[in-house]
C-alpha cells in the first residue's frame, strides 16, 4: 500500500518524533501509542510521548507507561509528530500547539469521522482500532513483534472491540490477535491487569450510579448518571470510573439497544457518552450536538444543566430514531 510506504520511508528517514493522541486516552490510545514508541525505539529514533490527559493507572503494566507525560513546552519542536486515534485537533487540545508545527504530520485513525489532519494520512474505516493500524505498519516493514510489541498492539485491540464482542471485530481482528498470542503474551494477566482492579471504594461507586437508571422503552434507551455529588462524594479523582463496565450492565438489558451515560462536567456541562446494539448508529445524535466517534460507540460535550441536557438528547433520539 502506497501510504504505508510513505509512512515507513519518513520513519526510517527522519529523527525526533512526538508521538500524540487524544484526550481522557482509552486502551486502544495508549495502547497504540506505545506500540509506536516501541518500534521507534528499535530503530534508535528520539522520540516523546505527550497526551492532553494523563493515562489510566491500569495500563502501568505496558512498556515505556513512564515515559507517557501530559505537561509540555510550546516552545518544543519536533520533525515529525505522530497523531494516533484521532483525526480532529480539536480532540489533541493543546498538544496541537506543538504537533501541529511539525514539518510532517502522520495521522493514523480508524474513526469514521476522522478529518485527516496530517500530511501523510492512514485512515482505515475497516480496522477494528488503531492498534490493528499499527499492526499493519509493522507487518509492511517487515519488522518483528516481540512480546513487549505484541503486549501493546493486543491491548489495544482487545480494548477497542470489547473483548472481541463489538460489531468491529472482524476476521483480521482475530488473525492479528493470533499472531500476537503466539508471541507469548498472556490474555489472562492482560485482562486482570486492565479490567479487574476494583476497589471498595468503586464497586460501592458503580451500586450508587446503578440507582439512576432511567429507560424509554419507545426509543429502546437505557442510561446511566454520573452527578457532580456523586463525584465528590466518592472523591471520583481518586477512583478510576470505568465507563464499559457500566455500558456492559446496560447491555444485559433485554430489549433495549441504545445506552447513554450522561455525566456532569465543570462550568455547567454534560458528556454524553453513547453506545448501541444491533448495529444501530448513534454517531449522528452526537455529531448533532458537536461530538462524533464511531457507529456504535461515541460521545458529545453539551452545555446545560443536567435536565436540560437530558431532555434535549432525548428528544433528537426520539426525532432520528423515527426516520429509523
Amino acid at each position: 500500500m502506497e501510504i504505508l510506504k510513505e509512512i515507513a520511508g519518513v520513519i526510517k528517514k527522519e529523527d525526533n518524533f512526538l508521538i500524540t493522541s487524544h484526550v481522557r486516552p482509552d486502551g486502544d490510545c495508549i495502547g497504540s501509542e506505545i506500540a509506536m514508541g516501541l518500534i521507534l525505539e528499535k530503530l534508535g529514533k528520539k522520540f516523546e510521548i505527550i497526551n492532553p490527559d494523563c493515562p489510566k493507572k491500569r495500563f502501568d503494566f505496558l512498556p515505556l507507561f513512564d515515559k507517557i507525560r501530559s505537561s509540555w513546552d510550546k516552545e518544543e519542536l519536533y520533525n515529525v509528530s505522530i497523531v494516533l486515534d484521532c483525526g480532529k485537533w480539536s480532540r489533541i487540545e493543546g498538544v496541537a500547539s506543538i504537533a501541529s508545527k511539525s514539518p510532517v504530520i502522520i495521522n493514523m485513525d480508524h474513526h469514521r469521522d476522522s478529518a485527516g489532519i496530517g500530511n501523510l494520512n492512514y485512515i482505515n474505516h475497516s480496522a477494528s482500532s488503531t492498534g490493528e493500524i499499527v499492526f499493519s505498519l509493522l507487518s509492511y516493514m517487515n519488522m518483528e513483534v516481540d512480546e513487549p510489541l505484541a503486549e501493546s498492539i493486543y491491548t489495544a485491540i482487545v480494548t477497542d472491540t470489547g473483548r472481541f464482542r463489538y460489531s468491529n471485530t472482524t476476521p483480521e481482528t482475530h488473525r492479528i490477535a493470533a499472531k500476537l498470542l503466539e508471541k507469548g503474551i498472556s490474555p489472562e494477566v492482560i485482562y486482570t491487569r486492565i479490567m479487574a482492579q476494583e476497589t471498595p471504594g468503586s464497586l460501592r461507586l458503580y451500586s450508587e450510579i446503578n440507582k439512576t437508571l432511567l429507560v424509554d422503552h419507545i426509543c429502546k434507551t437505557a442510561s446511566y448518571t454520573v452527578t457532580e455529588k456523586l463525584q465528590e462524594d466518592f472523591s471520583l479523582h481518586s477512583i478510576e470510573l470505568e465507563s464499559d463496565r457500566l455500558f456492559d450492565e446496560l447491555r444485559t438489558l433485554k430489549d433495549f439497544e441504545i445506552f447513554i451515560l450522561f455525566t456532569e462536567m465543570p462550568e455547567g456541562h454534560v458528556r454524553a457518552s453513547f453506545r448501541s446494539n444491533n448495529g444501530i448508529d448513534v454517531s449522528p445524535v452526537a455529531r448533532f450536538f458537536g461530538g462524533g466517534g464511531h457507529r456504535q460507540a461515541c460521545s458529545c460535550i453539551i452545555k446545560g444543566n443536567l435536565d436540560a441536557v437530558q431532555h434535549k438528547v432525548m428528544e433528537n433520539l426520539k426525532e432520528t430514531t423515527s426516520h429509523w
